[in-house]
């Protein structure tokens, strides 16, 4: 099986450097960055680096995200109860990732919504919607879970289809991420 490497989505941050102007506007704020020091040159270093990847393979996932996690994450693909995609949400939404009720017939509340704390840590901005919401069958590295924002929400159904965990959200699996807390 071969791995699937999904992009995050990170936000207008990782645009900065696109054209020219958003180069010269990095220069210049990499020059002001630099003259306050150390500090200056390892904040500067992490928040240009922009390898932030979903790398989904057959036995674990690994996650990397440069400026928000020391080192990649790797999860064991044994710890991944639950995937669950919104294919429909924006950057903007106000909310995202619907729990549904027992049997699935009508939304109970969202797993995330702006402004609100969500249960899960949301590796992202957090006024940028999360469309990938990872639940752990135990604590891994003191998360009950993830929130993410993938670029193509598709891709990252297509590649967790052969884990057999991706699927809706319901109100026990809320619980149980609480109760994972």
């Amino acid at each position: 099986m071969l791995d699937h490497s999904l992009k995050l989505d990170v936000g207008a941050g990782q645009r900065l450097g696109d054209g020219l102007l958003g180069r010269l506007m990095a220069g210049a704020l990499a020059v002001g960055v630099l003259a306050l020091g150390r500090w200056g040159r390892r904040s500067l270093r992490r928040a240009l680096d922009t390898d932030t990847r979903l790398i989904v393979g057959a036995g674990d996932l690994v996650i990397r995200h440069g400026s928000l996690l020391p080192a990649p994450l790797v999860i064991p693909r044994e710890a991944v109860r639950v995937v669950a995609v919104d294919p429909d949400a924006r950057a903007s939404s106000r909310h995202s990732l619907a729990v549904a009720a027992e049997g699935g017939t009508r939304r109970l509340t969202w797993l995330w919504e702006r402004y609100s704390e969500a249960p899960l840590r949301l590796l992202g901005l957090p006024t940028r919607a999360p469309n990938l919401a990872l639940l752990f069958t135990r604590q891994v590295e003191g998360e009950a879970g993830l929130l993410l924002r993938v670029r193509d929400p598709a891709a990252a159904r297509r590649a967790f289809a052969g884990w057999g965990t991706c699927r809706d959200l319901t109100g026990d699996d809320l619980a149980r991420a609480r109760a994972l807390r």
